[in-house]
């Protein structure tokens, strides 16, 4: 699929950056 989950993904899941 395209980088749009990826980007929701990354921006939800980044505990420390």
């Amino acid at each position: 699929m395209t980088g749009a989950w990826c980007r929701a993904l990354a921006r939800r899941a980044r505990p420390r950056g």
